[in-house]
């Protein structure tokens, strides 16, 4: 589309062009007549060369004309928009990166299908020399192709697989951005290609850095579906119990089937339901003692399954649980530097204490971190990624406990900055000490962290020694529970969504004190985890890509048989902590050793089930870039364009500006051919 910047400077010109016409009519030849004898000493002109001058005259006037248009073009300033701007002004090679969503609601509709074929049409448009990144988005990203030619990148289609995960575009498009970002090509352009289901969009804005043009191909999310949202196995009043929950997304009522079956491979149901239900209505549904007569009920594995008459999303129609596993409290240790470990694990594994202790680095707590931890504990960690920190935050949201406790070395700035959510107070420089140690004061003894105190025959938490603490900088909604001598504080709580965080100033190891070998360590330290940890029971139910922690269970360093939900086997030999990550698939895992047999039930995101997708338009509006400000965008939010774009934009009245030399030039060269 062509528009202008400044249109009267397009007027001007075209009134311009018309005056070398004008000069022409009022000053043209006209011929005279003239009476003398010698007419036979005059030479005749040929037609021909009259007709030739008079073509050059009228080339000439044409040329002038030509040249006072264009040049009130130029300074009109032309700009060619969308699609067609974008083929004709582009003449430089452009960095693509191509987002495919592979996530399980793709499979509905064929979505997946079309997707691949809007990415070959994308690529088949693409230039020979443009460089191609090639992404599938599901839990995790897959890089296809990488800088590639386009037709590498149209080969590397053939390996786009089906996910049964839920997808991540926020991540998909801040990973194609870096990409993007490291190209030297001027011309950057990120397709995503999905069904922009609103559930795997977060909310929030999102810049790109790479100054990229976000082009989104979506797909009308025109797809039927009923879902098994939920379901659980638990007992009441001395009867086991099955519950699922049942929720039509279609846009019309239907009857609907429930059916409970067993773990063994003949499917046949123990019991069957049917309901009726409206358009976005759900509902419970129950199967009391199913199963029992049938002597099954020691290992309880168990599959909903439902159907309907319109349903084209097939990934969601079951949900596989599993008996509960054993109320043993997980705790989770992310060891940074120090001697900490040694002195958290001697006062937790103790016996009788029904404590599972597990450990992680702060570069594989992404990996190991799950919701059925009921305790995480930071000590001595420095730094940590941004995918780590989401994942705590999240973990803290939904209920989990956390307790962080610097080591020898003050956190960076980056621990204080991806963290701060969770932190009830900035940690700072350590504190200089004015004497050799430090009690703690000001104790909040009504506080249950410290209430089991109250008696002094439990311990007295003022007898701590501390040598080495930190200068700690609360935030408002911060709670002080102790504090040092010198009025620091010692112990901040914070509320993080339904979880707790607790903030310890110094150290769990000796080089920040006594309190490792002081016998009051080990009431103090259950106590804190008593009182942050997750309050509901663990689940042994797994979401499909989300790793399985099996620690406890079974003798380490020895092979364990896996029966994956397609019936295949595998066995595995774990270090601790056992974690299994080949949950691609949704459906019961069942781990083996020497007779020992424990299940899992690993299932779909419900997230993948509601269909309702995001606008195209709405989408780029969450995506800022760079130096994108006008003297509007701060009252309106009106995007501004980007100076690359303005400069590409406006490419069109440079070239005005040299056909209006290109003009000028011919004007003279023909003038000083062409007698007056």
């Amino acid at each position: 589309m062509l528009s202008f910047l400044t249109t009267p400077y397009l007027w001007l010109g075209l009134a311009a062009a018309a005056l070398p016409v004008i000069i022409h009519l009022i000053h043209r030849n006209r011929a005279e007549t003239v009476h003398f004898a010698a007419m036979r000493f005059l030479e005749r002109t040929p037609a021909h060369l009259m007709r030739r001058q008079k073509l050059k005259q009228i080339l000439l006037l044409a040329l002038r004309i030509l040249a006072l248009a264009l040049l009130g073009l130029a300074f009109a300033r032309p700009l060619l928009t969308g699609a067609q701007g974008e083929s004709v002004l582009a003449s430089d090679a452009r960095s693509l990166a191509v987002v495919i969503d592979v996530s399980a609601s793709m499979a509905a509709g064929d979505h997946l299908g079309a997707a691949v074929a809007a990415a070959a049409e994308v690529l088949r448009q693409a230039r020979s020399a443009d460089q191609v990144s090639l992404i599938a988005a599901g839990a995790t990203l897959e890089v296809l192709a990488e800088n590639v030619a386009p037709g590498e990148a149209l080969a590397a289609l053939a390996r786009v697989q089906q996910r049964q995960s839920a997808g991540n575009l926020r991540e998909a498009v801040q990973f194609a951005d870096n990409l993007l970002q490291q190209s030297p090509l001027r011309q950057r352009h990120l397709h995503l290609i999905s069904d922009l289901q609103v559930s795997n969009l977060p909310l929030g804005n999102l810049t790109l850095n790479s100054a990229a043009h976000l082009i989104p191909h979506a797909f009308e999310p025109r797809w039927q579906n009923v879902a098994l949202l939920a379901g659980d196995r638990f007992e009441t009043g001395g009867r086991v119990v099955y519950a699922c929950r049942v929720r039509n997304f279609a846009e019309q009522e239907q009857e609907i089937e429930v059916r409970l079956l067993p773990a063994a491979p003949s499917r046949r149901p123990l019991a069957v339901q049917r309901l009726v239900l409206a358009a976005g209505a759900e509902q419970t549904v129950h199967f009391a003692a199913a199963g029992l007569a049938l002597g099954e009920a020691q290992e309880g594995a168990r599959c909903f399954e439902i159907s309907a008459a319109a349903d084209d999303f097939a990934g969601d129609n079951r949900f596989y649980v599993v008996p509960p596993a054993p109320q043993r409290q997980r705790v989770l240790l992310v060891l940074g530097e120090g001697g900490a470990e040694r002195y958290l694990r001697s006062a937790l594994e103790l016996p009788g204490a029904d404590l599972e202790v597990a450990s992680s680095t702060p570069n594989t707590v992404e990996s190991v971190l799950a919701n059925d931890f009921a305790a995480v504990v930071l000590a001595g960690v420095t730094g940590v990624s941004n995918g780590a920190a989401e994942k705590l935050r999240d973990y803290v949201r939904q209920g989990g406990g956390l307790i962080i406790a610097p080591g020898s070395r003050p956190p960076g700035e980056s621990f204080n900055h991806l963290l701060a959510e969770l932190l009830p107070g900035r940690i700072l420089s350590p504190a200089a000490n004015g004497r050799e140690h430090v009690a703690l004061t000001e104790i909040n003894f009504a506080h249950p962290v410290f209430s089991v105190f109250r008696d002094p025959a439990n311990g007295d938490p003022s007898s701590i020694q501390v040598t080495k603490r930190y200068h700690l900088q609360p935030r408002a909604e911060a709670v002080r529970l102790a504090g040092f001598e010198d009025g620091l504080p010692a112990l901040l709580e914070l509320a993080v969504g339904r979880g707790k965080v607790l903030l310890w100033a110094s150290t769990f190891d000796l080089s920040g004190g006594n309190l490792p070998v002081r016998g009051i360590f080990v009431p103090l330290l259950h106590q804190w985890l008593d009182y942050v940890r997750r309050a509901e029971a663990q689940t042994a139910v797994t979401l499909v890509g989300q790793p399985i922690l099996i620690n406890g269970e079974f003798e380490t360093g020895k092979a364990i048989t896996v029966t994956l939900p397609d019936g295949s086997r595998q066995e595995q030999t774990f270090a601790a902590p056992a974690v299994f990550t080949e949950t691609a698939l949704p459906g019961h895992y069942v781990f083996e050793q020497r007779g020992r047999r424990i299940w899992r039930a690993v299932n779909l995101d419900a997230r993948e089930s509601d269909q309702l997708a995001l606008p195209p338009e709405d989408l780029q509006a969450r995506f800022n870039r760079p130096q994108e400000e006008t003297q509007l965008s701060g009252v309106f939010g009106v995007p501004a364009p980007s100076a690359r774009e303005v400069e590409r934009q406006q490419r069109l009245w440079r070239l005005a500006l040299w056909a209006v030399l290109g003009a000028l030039f011919l004007e003279g060269w023909l003038a000083s051919r062409t007698p007056r």
